[in-house]
C-alpha cells in the first residue's frame, strides 16, 4: 500500500503531547531501554491513517521500559479530546476477523469470570469498559441478571446498533459520568483489552476501587509484553501500535493493582480463537511479509494475553 501523502491540514490537531515523565505504573524514573518503530519519517503519513493502521509501514510511539516494574509506556501521546475523535473512526472491534471466532473468545472470558466471581448480594451492578458489540455483555447479563449494567463505549455507532438491546443498560460515550455512580456500589468491573488504552491508569484504578463494594471484583484482559510471541515477532508484535499508551506483563499489572489498593491479584493465561490463515499471517510477519489470509478452521490457541482478577 502506498503512503497516503503528507500530513493533511485537517489532521494537524492530532499531534502527540507530553503525558508521562515517569512510569505511570510505579512512578519510577529509570528505564531499561526504548523500543521504537522502524518508520524513519512518520510525518509523511496522515495521522488518522496511522491510527487506523492503513499506512504502508507499522508505526507506534516509542515505548520506554520501566527499570523497576517492567511496564512499557510512551512519554508522548494524544489528548483525551484527540482520542475521542480518533476512536470514532474505528469500526467494530472484531480482533479475530471472524464473528464465530470472536464469540468463542468472549465466551472464554465469561467462563473465567464466572469461575472467580460469585455475587454475595442481590441488586447486582456491573460496569464494563469497551463492550464493543456487546458479546461478552450479553453473556454476563444472562448469567448474573444485573439490576444495572453500566457500559462505557467511545464508539457511539455501536450504541443504537447493539448495546441498547441489553436490559438495564446505561450507556455512556466516556467515563466522565462515572462520578454519578455511588461509591461502594459496584459488584464487578470488566475491562477486556481496554486497560492498556487508558491514560493515567493508576489514578483510574484508585477511582474504580472507590466505586466497588467491599469484596467487589475487577477483571482485566491485557496483552502481555512478557509473552513469547512478543519476542518472536519483535517490532511486528501487533500490540505495538498507537492504540496502547502502555503495555503490561504479569509483574507490572500486579504492581499497579497492589499499589492502587487491590488485593488477591491473580493472573491467568487466556486463549483466543482465530482462523488458521490468521496464524499464518503472524508467522509471515516475522520475515516482514504482510498478508491478510482468512481461511481454514477456527483454532484455539494462547497468543500471549493475560486475564487478571483483583479484589477490593
Amino acid at each position: 500500500m502506498e503512503p497516503r501523502g503528507r500530513l493533511l491540514s485537517s489532521s494537524t490537531n492530532f499531534v502527540p503531547l507530553p503525558i508521562y515523565k515517569t512510569c505511570p505504573g510505579c512512578g519510577h524514573s529509570k528505564i531499561n531501554k526504548i523500543i521504537s518503530s522502524e518508520v524513519e519519517n512518520p510525518d509523511v503519513y496522515d495521522p488518522v491513517n496511522r491510527w487506523l493502521q492503513l499506512t504502508e509501514k507499522k508505526y507506534f510511539f516509542p515505548y520506554h521500559v520501566c527499570a523497576k516494574c517492567k511496564l512499557l509506556y510512551v512519554k508522548e501521546y494524544y489528548s483525551e479530546e484527540q482520542l475521542s475523535q480518533l476512536y470514532q473512526k474505528l469500526s467494530d472491534n472484531i480482533f479475530s476477523g471472524d464473528h464465530r471466532a470472536h464469540l468463542l473468545t468472549q465466551q472464554g472470558y465469561a467462563q473465567l469470570i464466572t469461575k472467580v466471581f460469585v455475587p454475595q448480594n442481590s441488586g447486582l451492578r456491573i460496569l464494563e469498559y469497551g463492550p464493543d458489540i456487546g458479546l461478552l455483555s450479553k453473556q454476563l447479563t444472562q448469567r448474573y441478571k444485573p439490576d444495572k449494567y453500566f457500559l462505557i463505549e467511545p464508539n457511539t455507532k455501536l450504541h443504537d446498533d447493539f448495546l441498547v438491546e441489553l436490559p438495564n443498560a446505561h450507556i455512556w460515550e466516556d467515563d466522565s459520568q462515572i462520578i454519578e455512580i455511588e461509591d461502594d456500589s459496584l459488584d464487578l468491573i470488566v475491562m477486556v483489552h481496554v486497560f492498556d488504552h487508558i491514560l493515567h491508569p493508576y489514578e483510574k484504578l484508585r477511582l474504580l476501587r472507590e466505586k466497588l463494594r467491599h469484596g467487589g471484583k475487577l477483571f482485566l484482559v491485557t496483552h502481555s509484553s512478557g509473552s513469547l510471541l512478543r519476542y518472536v515477532l519483535r517490532k511486528n508484535w501487533p500490540p505495538y501500535c498507537l492504540h496502547h499508551p502502555q503495555l503490561y506483563c504479569p509483574a507490572s499489572i500486579q504492581n499497579i493493582l497492589i499499589r492502587a489498593g487491590f488485593s488477591g491479584v491473580e493472573t491467568h493465561r487466556t486463549y483466543n480463537y482465530f482462523k488458521l490463515g490468521t496464524y499464518l499471517n503472524g508467522i509471515l510477519s516475522i520475515i516482514n511479509v504482510d498478508k491478510t489470509f482468512s481461511f481454514g478452521p477456527v483454532v484455539k490457541m494462547p497468543v500471549g494475553n493475560i486475564a487478571t482478577m483483583a479484589t477490593k
